[in-house]
């Protein structure tokens, strides 16, 4: 699993840039979510895949996981959305992914994606 303090390092790294004068780690983290798919894995050298509806394990792969962070992007009827994002693994080689625990759920009121 990825600590806390280095998955928040891992997002400013994301953002190529350290805080500014003013900003907080939440304005930084609400320009951080950079979403290219529904359902994404972002590795720890920032890395994004997209997490297969079908994720399903390949039985013949002999598996070499590598860490970083998943993420879902739920669209709501009313025009909001929600973030969830979880420790994950991913094979580097057929692409399953493991998902672990929640790190954070992100509520928007306007979907922004």
């Amino acid at each position: 699993m990825i600590p806390s303090c280095l998955f928040q390092k891992e997002r400013r790294e994301r953002l190529g840039r350290d805080f500014k004068q003013g900003e907080t780690e939440e304005t930084v983290e609400e320009t951080a979510e950079e979403l290219l798919y529904d359902r994404q894995f972002v590795d720890e050298e920032g890395n994004i895949y997209p997490i297969d509806d079908n994720n399903m394990i390949e039985p013949y792969c002999n598996h070499t996981f590598i860490s970083g962070v998943g993420a879902d992007h739920i669209k709501k009827s009313d025009g909001s959305c929600v973030i969830v994002e979880f420790y994950a693994q991913r094979c580097s080689k057929c692409g399953y992914v493991i998902e672990g625990a929640e790190i954070s759920r992100h509520i928007y009121a306007k979907c922004p994606h």
